[in-house]
């Protein structure tokens, strides 16, 4: 492995490690743990189902973008997991332990993340005044996952790049093709 890879490896595990250790508050593991789990798919659904119901047309395309989103990160971003099969810091550390429930045996990238971000991108473009308070809340749903010891910061930028690619891909199928 190139001595630089190494290097970016360390610094991830030694960053996640203090973010980890830093935050273990009762009440604050309670709260990101609530949110992790309606980022793991409850509050997409529901605007998903939602958007078209309110707003006719425009939140069809909104709920179409985000599922194809999604799909493009099954399709695209879970071999990828599958292939670097990173393990995740709970199982690599001794220390730590997971708070939450692991979406899958591996950790990079974060799946939480990757369909976070690219259905924040699909909130821009179709309903833009939901950006800021959906923005925190995906951050939210980003650094639980480090917090709550199932994934490495880099998992989540790496996991951020991703969403963004393939939010937009989905975004501009949508547009292009409608």
């Amino acid at each position: 492995m190139p001595v630089v890879l190494q290097k970016l490896i360390h610094w991830d595990e030694v960053v996640t490690r203090r973010c980890y250790f830093a935050l273990q508050y009762r009440h604050l593991i309670t709260i990101l743990q609530k949110i992790s789990w309606l980022g793991d798919g409850p509050i997409w659904l529901v605007l998903m189902v939602g958007f078209p119901v309110v707003q006719g047309k425009q939140g069809f395309y909104l709920s179409l973008s985000m599922m194809l989103a999604a799909l493009i990160n099954v399709v695209c971003f879970k071999p990828i997991k599958n292939r670097i099969k990173r393990q995740r810091p709970f199982v690599r550390f001794d220390d730590m332990v997971a708070k939450t429930k692991a979406g899958g045996q591996y950790s990079f990238p974060s799946s939480h993340t990757t369909h976070a971000v690219s259905f924040l991108v699909s909130l821009g473009v179709f309903q833009p005044s939901l950006v800021l308070l959906m923005g925190v809340f995906v951050l939210v749903i980003a650094l639980s996952r480090v917090i709550l010891g199932v994934h490495y910061l880099g998992d989540i930028i790496i996991a951020t790049v991703l969403g963004v690619a393939s939010g937009m891909g989905a975004v501009l199928a949508v547009v292009y093709v409608l």
